[in-house]
């Protein structure tokens, strides 16, 4: 299973749980029963997150969260999409593409 993991922020160590500096970072991975990436978004902090929008959110304060069950649609993208997206993040990062793992990001 192929899993492709992009950190957008990196919180300060000492306060990235409870401490108002937190580290976000969304993940693709591989559904190889749809043939598409499944995109889900996290954080180091210890408040309910929603994985589906990126946001700190309780599941039954969203406007999806119907009949006690979340009806958000996760995104999903192709492997063309995925491509495009790592070699834009190895442009960003000014490397070429196998100096991504050494400067932060888990392609």
């Amino acid at each position: 299973m192929a899993i492709i993991k992009v950190y957008t922020r990196f919180g300060d160590t000492t306060r990235n749980r409870t401490g108002g500096d937190y580290d976000h970072w969304y993940m693709l991975e591989w559904n190889k029963n749809a043939n598409l990436y499944r995109k889900t978004y996290h954080t180091s902090a210890e408040f309910e997150y929603c994985d589906i929008y990126g946001s700190f959110q309780q599941c039954k304060s969203c406007r999806y969260f119907r009949d006690n069950y979340c009806h958000g649609e996760v995104e999903m993208l192709s492997k063309e999409e995925v491509n495009t997206l790592k070699k834009e993040l190895v442009s960003l990062i000014g490397g070429k593409e196998n100096d991504y793992r050494e400067r932060g990001c888990k392609l």
